[in-house]
């Protein structure tokens, strides 16, 4: 699980053949659950090991920006805009594990191929301005996939290699 907040403050001057100062700012929550599962095969006397992973998460939220725009003759003009968001994901990954000791083990993903689809709506104060889906497949086996981890492992039991 997780919380996401983020928040933006933007101001810009212009000088087309007016003076026009923009000032926007805004604010994203969003919450995350998911699950993973994970097949392994050991080598090396149950130390090192492949993985293969399968996660789904599901993460909802809300957003608002605020807008203002004046020119050299004073005159401002306001607006916010409000959203929510749902967005559903699922990948598989391959990994490689090494167990330091029983329950602790230092791993690495790299690479990835997944789904997400989505929905979102917005609202221009009371009336609703647009809604759409989105639906993709991608893969991703850049660099920026690269995930190093330790993890401690509750249940795992000594096998004997053969």
């Amino acid at each position: 699980g997780g919380y996401s907040q983020s928040n933006n403050d933007n101001t810009e001057f212009q000088n087309l053949n007016n003076n026009i100062n923009y000032l926007s700012s805004s604010t994203s929550n969003s919450i995350l659950s998911g699950v993973f599962i994970r097949s392994y095969k050991m080598f090396k006397n149950n130390k090192f090991g492949f993985f293969g992973q399968f996660s789904s998460s599901y993460s909802f939220g809300k957003s608002s920006r605020h807008y203002s725009q004046t020119n050299n003759s004073g005159f401002t003009n306001y607006s916010e805009t409000r959203g929510t968001s749902g967005m559903f994901r699922a990948s598989i990954s391959p990994g490689i594990v090494y167990f330091i000791s029983n329950k602790v083990g230092i791993e690495a993903m790299f690479g990835n191929v997944g789904f997400n689809s989505g929905t979102y709506d917005s609202f221009n104060q009371y009336t609703q301005v647009g809604s759409g889906t989105l639906n993709s497949f991608y893969t991703n086996f850049s660099l920026s996939s690269l995930q190093l981890g330790v993890n401690f492992y509750f249940g795992k039991k000594v096998v004997d290699a053969k």
